[in-house]
């Protein structure tokens, strides 16, 4: 399929399977929805020659209102993938249809991050810095320490 990008009506050829499916343009880096019927093809902006416009025109009025995204709660099956709809959602938890937009998307990978830690590595760590934190308060009252050991040798 060849169409031009709404943005920068850049010519992309595209695979029949990204219908309905949010696509980038790899010119103008913007996201649009791939239609079910390509619209007849233009030259590219840079390539189109523009008219001036006339001096008298009259404003056009639309004879039909755009269609409305159905109520998400009156849905109760997905129209992208036919699983149960959860009232009020405005996007499938299975396919990922997005009911604004009347197509699906694919969602961003979750980066997760890895923590597995190795337990004895752990409690090594763990050990090691309980030992240098009791000689580190060994050495910093060592004065109390001497007088407190001295009062115990002497008492006897």
């Amino acid at each position: 399929m060849r169409l031009n990008c709404p943005a920068c009506t850049a010519v992309l050829d595209l695979n029949d399977g990204l219908v309905k499916k949010l696509v980038r343009c790899p010119k103008c880096q913007q996201n649009f929805v791939v239609p079910e019927v390509a619209p007849t093809l233009v030259a590219p902006k840079q390539d189109l020659k523009i008219e001036a416009p006339p001096e008298n025109y009259e404003m056009g009025t639309p004879e039909e209102e755009p269609e409305a995204p159905p109520d998400p709660n009156a849905l109760k099956f997905c129209p992208g993938c036919g699983a149960p709809w959860r009232k009020g959602s405005g996007e499938c938890k299975k396919c990922h249809y997005i009911l604004a937009l009347g197509a699906q998307v694919k969602p961003k990978e979750k980066r997760r991050l890895n923590l597995k830690i190795d337990t004895q590595k752990f409690y090594m760590v763990l050990g090691a810095a309980a030992v240098g934190f009791g000689l580190y308060m060994l050495f910093t009252n060592w004065h109390s320490v001497k007088d407190f050991i001295n009062s115990i040798w002497s008492s006897n």
